[in-house]
């Protein structure tokens, strides 16, 4: 699997209630990983796995971009 795949991937899951048009912005979704990783606590960020990668600095525009 190359980088690009993989955030493709992570891109798609984080995306998924935004699809479905359950929230006006990825990042509103605060039972999604992108939400936990940005305001969650420390509890819930420790759930987290490490990505094998480094995510982009402008990783939250990325998943709310169409």
């Amino acid at each position: 699997m190359t980088v690009e795949h993989f955030l493709t991937l992570c891109r798609y899951v984080e995306r998924n209630a935004l699809t479905a048009g359950v929230v006006s912005g990825r990042r509103n979704w605060r039972w999604g990983s992108l939400w936990a990783r940005r305001r969650g606590d420390d509890k819930l960020k420790a759930i987290l796995a490490d990505w094998p990668v480094a995510r982009p600095r402008n990783w939250a525009f990325l998943v709310n971009k169409p």
